[in-house]
This record gives structure tokens, C-alpha cells and sequence, in this order.
């Protein structure tokens, strides 16, 4: 229990789904074979892959990566896990396997390649898919029903939100910092505000097994559609095909969000001029993500009520002045972002302008430069935590092989911003910091294709500071000699 607990603390939000406590009891009980073995495996294979870094830093009670040998073992569990899915089972926890399959495949190690984090993520959504475990919730009277845009109406005596209510979140103190306890809190500094708390919703304990059970499904499905979209993202940024998964379609989704059968019982979220439990920090998230995942797909379709839903979920998210979970709303900003850079797109071909060579989206000038302000406080919080790898926020990338792909996204959309605007200077800045993030991250995750990836971004991105006149980055020689 002690690695599947390491694995549900370093992975915060994707891994939410384990209710440990739950789990600790059904393993060692007569029930223990509800569990599908390929859980079990793919669980300890990444506890041994977080640890496998090069990192050498003993500071702050960390341990010194295990390197090679530590990969090794890691990729040794994770065939077993592989075999092990082979297994028939018609049960959710084929799909908790999956997901952490998933994962594993989407992180940065020796095996990872773009096909196979994609088959991964095939074989995720085509489970969860034939389980219909996106429809859970078909029959509860509070479930939202998407028939086109995801929008979520509200109650028809909604009032205009009170701005001096304030948001009804459940306040820090009250919060256990450990995943086994109410609510789960911890540091992060992928939120861009200055390692913001990170907020689990909590397992209540007078909950049936079944009732255990549907949460663990809906917070399974919700962290299956942030794998899916962080995949689609990163896609779009150099063309690749993709084929359409069903978690991408909002009209298959009859779902709670995450802890909404917990806030719908709260008086806090039931007044007539405040916030619902349909906007939850958890759940304006998971709205984003449905919603940019419907404009992505279906972007020449109805994009004024798109960007109406965008603008909602904004002014929201705008009455949480909580802090309980910068990172839930610092990503649920940039879907809101990138929402209007696809419907800008979209209005782009409808007016008959042609995209040219150059693959991914258009972008307005106002667009991109609100991007680059959005990421800038994050990638310079990271860049100082790889600049000190025996900090106490070391972890984050010292343990996160799977935020790799995210920086490769980022980069990858910075020089695309540039290479449609070649004044926007401010994009290859970025640009720069987050190749420093990129090679501290190849230094650490053993990975060939990320390396080879890494080297053709640097090359682009020099050839256009080179252009534009901009320094151009340090290589990885030169910045270990500074």
C-alpha cells in the first residue's frame, strides 16, 4: 500500500479516482479478487518509474533517483502489467489499469514513443466506452445532458452572482494533507502561483461500497478525458492525425463532476445569487476540458454559444477567490484560451483565409500575447525549480516524467505563434525558458524520441532568434558550464 499511495499523492489530480483507504481494506479482505491484477502492477510499475530519475538530490528528505536500475525494474512491472490485461474483466477496475497503462506510456522513459502513448490511449477510451461508464449517472436527477455545445443551464430562479458572497469552497484548515484523510492538499508549482495548493475532493466515510464506486467512476472518466486532451493539444501543435475518441464527444457524458454529490447538499452552494455545485473549481475544470474538446472537434459548428460557454465558465471561476487549487484554475484559463484560438480559427476558414503550410491553429495577436502573459508565471517557477534540483519543490520534475510532453506542448506552440506573427518577440523568450525545462527533463527521464524531439525544436527555435534578431539559446553544454 505504501507505493500505490506514493503513486496516488505525486500524480494529484490524474489519480484522484484511488480511494486508498477503500482500496487498503478490499486488498486485504476476502474481496481482494475485485481488484483486476493489472491494477496492482501498473501501479507499482509507476511508483519505480517516478523514482527513476538521474536526479542525485538529497535535500529536504528526497531520495537520489534509482536511474537505469531503478527503469529496469519499472519497466519489468510494467510488462507484467501489460500481460496481466489480458485478463477478461467486465469492471471498472480494468479501466483504473488503464488509465495508469496510459500514463506510463505518456511519460518519459525509454519505450515512449508517439504510437504507443496513442494505442494506450485507444484502448483506455474504448473500454471505458464499452463499459459506458460515461453514462454512470444517466438516471440521477442532478446530471447534465450535452444534446449539442456543452453548456449547463442553470436553475431557473438563478439570480446574478453576488460578487460579495464570495465562493462557497471548503476553506484550507479543514483539509488533511494526506491523501487518505477528507480532503487531500498539497503543493505544486505547475500552477503558476507560487506552489499553489492542490485540492482533492474528499471520500465520505459513511459511503456504501457502491457509492464508493461511482465516485471512483466519475473521477476516473473526468482524469480519462485530461489524458485524452492533453494528447489531442499537443497533436494539433504539429499536425498529426488522430482518430476520434469517444470521450471527446460531450453528448456520450452523463456524468457528476468530481465531489458534485458532496457540494450539491451544501447550503453554501444552494444560494440563488452564488455559486452552484456545477461550478465547483473541480467542476468549471472538467467543463472546460468537455468544452474545448467539442470545439476542437466540431470547431465550424455554433461557435458563438462556444464562446458564450467560455466566457461563463471565466466569470465563475472568477468569484473563487479560495486558492484551494491553483492548478485546477490555471488549467481550466488555458482551455479557456485555447477555446478562443480554435473558434478564431474556425471563423478564420470560414472567411475563406487560407491556413498555408503550417499546421495547428491561427491566432489573433490580442490572442497570443494574452497566451504567452498566461504562461509565463508558471514556465519561470519551473525554470527556478530546475535550477535548484535538491529544493524542496525538486519533485515536481524530479518525479513528474510524465510533464514532459506537456513542455514539448508549450514550446512547440510558441514557436508556431512566432512563425505567424515574427514580430511577437515575446514568444521566443518563452520559448527559450521552456528549452531549459526541456533539457533539464531529458537530463533527468531517459528518452531517445524526447530527445530526438527536443533537438529539432532547439534547431527551429534558433533559427528564428537568429532571424529575428534574439539571442539564441544556450545548448545543453553551455548551460552546464554557467
Amino acid at each position: 500500500m505504501q507505493e500505490i499511495t506514493f503513486v496516488v499523492n505525486g500524480t494529484s489530480h490524474l489519480l484522484s479516482f484511488i480511494n486508498v483507504p477503500n482500496l487498503e481494506r478490499i486488498l486485504y479482505s476476502e474481496h481482494y479478487t475485485r481488484v483486476h491484477p493489472a491494477f496492482v502492477w501498473a501501479a507499482l510499475a509507476l511508483a519505480n518509474l517516478m523514482r527513476s530519475s538521474n536526479s542525485a538530490g538529497q535535500a529536504y528528505g528526497q531520495q537520489p533517483g534509482r536511474g537505469p536500475q531503478g527503469l529496469t525494474v519499472a519497466l519489468a512491472l510494467f510488462s507484467e502489467a501489460k500481460s496481466a490485461m489480458e485478463i477478461g474483466w467486465a469492471d471498472a477496475s480494468y479501466a483504473y489499469a488503464a488509465l495508469i497503462v496510459a500514463l506510463f506510456e505518456s511519460s518519459a522513459q525509454p519505450t515512449y514513443t508517439h504510437a504507443r502513448a496513442l494505442n494506450a490511449l485507444i484502448e483506455l477510451d474504448d473500454y471505458i466506452h464499452q463499459m459506458r461508464l460515461t453514462m454512470n449517472d444517466a438516471h440521477h436527477p442532478d446530471v447534465s445532458v450535452y444534446d449539442g455545445v456543452p453548456v449547463i443551464f442553470y436553475p431557473s430562479d438563478r439570480e446574478n452572482l453576488d460578487h460579495r458572497r464570495g465562493c462557497p469552497c471548503p476553506t484550507s484548515p479543514s483539509l488533511s494533507s494526506s491523501v487518505t484523510g477528507s480532503g487531500s492538499l498539497s503543493l505544486d508549482p505547475y500552477s503558476g502561483g507560487g506552489g499553489a495548493k492542490i485540492y482533492i475532493p474528499p471520500w465520505e466515510t459513511t459511503w456504501t461500497q457502491d457509492q464508493i464506486r461511482a465516485e471512483e467512476v466519475r473521477r476516473l472518466c473526468w482524469s480519462a478525458l485530461s489524458l485524452v486532451s492533453a494528447f489531442l493539444a499537443q497533436a494539433a501543435t504539429d499536425g498529426r492525425r488522430v482518430p476520434a475518441f469517444g470521450l471527446s464527444d460531450a453528448r456520450s457524458w452523463r456524468l457528476l463532476f468530481p465531489g458534485e454529490v458532496i457540494d450539491r447538499n451544501a447550503q453554501s452552494f444552494n444560494y440563488s445569487d452564488g455559486l452552484t455545485a456545477k461550478e465547483s473549481v473541480w467542476a468549471l475544470y472538467c467543463r472546460s476540458m468537455l468544452l474545448w474538446n467539442y470545439a476542437n472537434t466540431r470547431f465550424r459548428e455554433e461557435v458563438a454559444e462556444v464562446m458564450s460557454e467560455a466566457q461563463t465558465v471565466d466569470e465563475s471561476l472568477d468569484m473563487h477567490k479560495c486558492g484551494l487549487d491553483g492548478v485546477l484554475v490555471w488549467t481550466t484559463r488555458e482551455y479557456t484560451h485555447n477555446i478562443r484560438m480554435v473558434v478564431t480559427q474556425a471563423l478564420r476558414i470560414l472567411q475563406g483565409y487560407d491556413r498555408g503550410p503550417i499546421p495547428g491553429l491561427y491566432f489573433k495577436r490580442k490572442h497570443a500575447e494574452d497566451w504567452v502573459s498566461h504562461q509565463e508565471k508558471i514556465v519561470r517557477q519551473v525554470v527556478a525549480v530546475c535550477q535548484n534540483l535538491v529544493g524542496p519543490e525538486a519533485v515536481q520534475v524530479t518525479e513528474r516524467p510524465w510533464r514532459v510532453q506537456w513542455v514539448f506542448y508549450q514550446l512547440a506552440t510558441c514557436l508556431q505563434l512566432w512563425e505567424y506573427d515574427r514580430t511577437l518577440d515575446e514568444a521566443l523568450h518563452l520559448g527559450k525558458k521552456l528549452l531549459q525545462i526541456v533539457d533539464t527533463m531529458n537530463y533527468l527521464w531517459e528518452c531517445s524520441e524526447n530527445r530526438a524531439e527536443a533537438a529539432q525544436l532547439r534547431n527551429r527555435l534558433t533559427d528564428a532568434c537568429r532571424l529575428t534578431g534574439v539571442e539564441p539559446p544556450y545548448s545543453p553544454r553551455q548551460m552546464s558550464l554557467r
